[in-house]
Parts: structure tokens; sequence; C-alpha cells
């Protein structure tokens, strides 16, 4: 139960959210020029903008939901301090 809460929660560690922003941004920008290539050879803008609504749809489903390759460098935190060294501190 606690792995499916895991999951649906969606916190991914900070390079998992690197990652997801590098992917995403790579597969928006190929599909662009993929999307360019297409419709100018093909002198079509629909199918252009067709090509690249699919890329953003591919880059939508790769980056958004929290994959398990995004969790491959989880943050450890440190402990608590005893309420001691707090007091001593101030």
């Amino acid at each position: 139960m606690d792995a499916i809460r895991q999951a649906v929660e969606g916190k991914i560690p900070f390079q998992g959210q690197r990652l997801a922003d590098r992917i995403n941004q790579e597969v928006i920008v190929m599909g662009a020029i993929v999307a360019w290539i297409i419709g100018y050879f093909a002198d079509n803008l629909f199918l252009c903008m067709s090509v690249f609504g699919f890329s953003c749809f591919v880059a939508l489903v790769v980056a958004v939901p929290p994959w398990p390759m995004y969790h491959r460098n989880p943050v450890i935190w440190l402990p608590n301090r005893p309420r001691s060294e707090d007091s001593k501190s101030k």
C-alpha cells in the first residue's frame, strides 16, 4: 500500500526533476525541428502542427508522471539534532 501511495504522490528528487526537465526540453525542440522539416517539404501547415502536437504529447507522457527512472538519486537528509544542542547554541 505504501508503494502505491508513493507512486501516486508524485514527489521527485532534485536530480530527477533536472532529468525530467532536460528530457522535456529536448523532446520539444527535436519535435519542433522535425515538424518544421516535414511541414516545409510537404508544404502542409496542418501536418506540421500535427507532428509538433504529437511531440508535445510525447514530452508530456515522458516528463510529467513520476517514473521510477526519476527516483535513482533520492535525497538523504541529515538526522535531527537533539534538543539539548539547540538550547546550548543560543
